[in-house]
């Protein structure tokens, strides 16, 4: 094991102990993982990109935007 994946699996044990559990028996090692550099860094598992590596503070602000300016209750779905 990694330290960040041991640091993660402290953060996950907290709040899914049961999902930690599962991990610490996983293997991973068939698990095609990259990291993925661009504006900022994100990880590619088995070819699906993880979060945004453009400019994901931008992205964000960008989509703030087009929301109209009355509206009382959004729905987000998808930003990483």
């Amino acid at each position: 094991m990694t330290e960040l994946f041991i640091a993660n699996l402290k953060i996950i044990s907290k709040k899914w102990p049961d999902i930690a559990s599962r991990l610490k028996t996983t293997t991973f090692e068939n698990i095609e993982a990259f990291l993925i550099q661009g504006y900022n860094q994100t990880i590619s598992v088995s070819g699906i990109q993880l979060s945004s590596r453009h400019n994901r503070l931008a992205e964000a602000q960008l989509f703030i935007s087009t929301l109209p300016i009355d509206a009382s209750h959004i729905t987000v779905y998808g930003v990483g």
